[in-house]
């Protein structure tokens, strides 16, 4: 398998950038039907993404790192992490990608940028993506069992609940099919975009196609599966994929440097997964770590969806 690659967005021609106060995605996931019902905004679960690195001081995402003490003073010890040295004492991001995926999970800036699904849990990060897949799975690693800033003093009490990876290669490929059955195995919930490659079946990207990923294609604000969003069936297990999906078309975030845009991918919709799975957790802790439960609920939960398509023998209906 070639390195593998962020599945690239789609810039939203036009845009704007104009807050919706509670983004789309947001509400049709009924998040805040969460956070009204139940008291619940995600408090107590720790969410993270793999990605390009996060602008840790943009206005939605600052007050939500679990680096920030308070009063102006930063710790990014087990909060941040960079294998490749592009920024390795503070968390940052030199593509814009990382920050947008994170603002989906928890961003919130007080005010009328309500554009993630948990804001009240806390985030960490690595950067990982994309100089090679030795990064990729050294940040793995660091999700698993998180170091200070030089790489030293695991310490596996300080992983996060969940953790976004919006990137992957060209599907069928297992070479990171160990260390996400490890983090699994570590109680920590691996979201994964499917891939931008549809609408043709069979065109899952890797790894979020492989048998221990949880992978997440898009729909529109109409609930309709996006052109391009990935599908089935999965070439290890024959089974239909993505396992869910989620808003993923037009979706506004946060993005540097102390902006928004909006964006459409699979990497758009995998957080949305990822803050509802944190949402999950604060509303019940017990659910902390029980990956195979918080799957589960996931599928059985989703609305269900007609297409005209059939994949792998299965039809749309």
């Amino acid at each position: 398998l070639p390195n593998s690659k962020l599945e690239a967005p789609i810039v939203i021609p036009g845009d704007t950038s104009s807050p919706d106060t509670i983004e789309w995605g947001v509400a049709k996931i009924r998040a805040p039907d969460v956070w009204t019902t139940y008291g619940v905004t995600g408090v107590g679960a720790v969410a993270a993404n793999v990605d390009t690195g996060v602008q840790y001081d943009h206005p939605a995402l600052v007050g939500h790192y679990r680096g920030n003490l308070g009063g102006g003073v930063f710790d990014h010890n087990y909060n941040w992490y960079d294998p490749t040295g592009v920024s390795p004492n503070v968390p940052a991001d030199d593509n814009g990608h990382g920050t947008h995926t994170m603002g989906t999970m928890i961003g919130d800036d007080g005010g009328v940028n309500q554009i993630g699904v948990a804001p009240g849990a806390k985030w960490i990060a690595a950067y990982g993506c994309c100089p090679s897949n030795d990064a990729l799975l050294e940040a793995q690693q660091f999700m698993i069992a998180p170091t200070d800033l030089a790489g030293n003093n695991p310490d596996p009490s300080k992983r996060p609940d969940v953790l976004n990876q919006s990137w992957g290669g060209p599907g069928g490929s297992e070479i990171f099919e160990g260390v996400i059955a490890a983090l699994r195995a570590s109680g920590v919930f691996p979201s994964f975009s499917a891939g931008n490659s549809g609408s043709t079946c069979g065109t899952l990207g890797s790894p979020g196609d492989n048998p221990s990923a949880f992978n997440v294609g898009a729909t529109t604000s109409t609930d309709t599966i996006a052109s391009f969003s990935s599908r089935g069936p999965s070439p290890f297990s024959g089974q239909t994929g993505p396992n869910v999906s989620a808003p993923g078309n037009g979706v506004r975030s946060s993005y540097p440097t102390n902006t928004y845009s909006s964006l459409s991918g699979t990497s758009m919709a995998a957080p949305h997964v990822a803050g509802a799975v944190a949402l999950l957790i604060s509303l019940e802790p017990k659910l902390r770590g029980r990956v195979a439960e918080l799957e589960e609920l996931l599928r059985k939960t989703a609305v269900p969806l007609t297409s005209t398509q059939t994949c792998g023998g299965v039809p749309g209906t």
